[in-house]
């Protein structure tokens, strides 16, 4: 009797011990997240500015939380970049490329500027298509995680630039 229940003892041990390991080696679905840190430094040519920021962006499907590569639902992209000391209210803010650190490239993706601070939450928003034609969601998502992207902030003072952080997975 005694060896019975530790048999059964065991054998519940070891489909216990099976189902987490299975838990622990199963792909689970979440956010695909990515970041940027800017600065003028980073701008081609280098600006000189006391400007920095930081931006996050997070890619889900539809109206998920997540982000399912095998679900045919539109791929969302809702980001926000906070920044400090802009030498003046941000003219314009994108995505670009594709590039690397050394290059500039075209806009990708225009974001939108919600305040007139130059310091804080000045960028935030969704899209859901580039502004690029020839750019897909789906190439997007490949430029992210190769990090052959980047974002820019404007400003009146440094229309070519004033921060500028590529963007790269988390």
């Amino acid at each position: 009797m005694k060896a019975r229940l530790a048999l059964a003892a065991l054998a519940a041990g070891l489909t216990v011990f099976a189902c987490d390991d299975e838990e622990a080696t199963a792909p689970a679905n979440t956010a695909l997240v990515f970041t940027a840190d800017l600065s003028g430094d980073s701008v081609v040519p280098p600006v000189d500015v006391e400007a920095a920021g930081t931006g996050s962006f997070t890619m889900t499907t539809g109206t998920a939380t997540v982000f399912d590569p095998s679900s045919t639902e539109r791929k969302i992209v809702t980001y926000s970049i906070s920044v400090g000391d802009l030498s003046g209210r941000a003219t314009s803010a994108a995505i670009r490329g594709p590039a690397d650190v050394n290059t500039t490239a075209a806009i990708l993706v225009p974001l939108t500027v919600s305040s007139t601070d130059t310091t804080g939450l000045i960028v935030n928003g969704t899209f859901t298509a580039t502004s690029d034609p020839t750019v897909s969601m789906d190439s997007l998502l490949t430029l992210l995680r190769a990090g052959d992207v980047y974002v820019s902030i404007q400003t009146a003072a440094n229309p070519l630039g004033e921060i500028r952080g590529q963007i790269r997975p988390r």
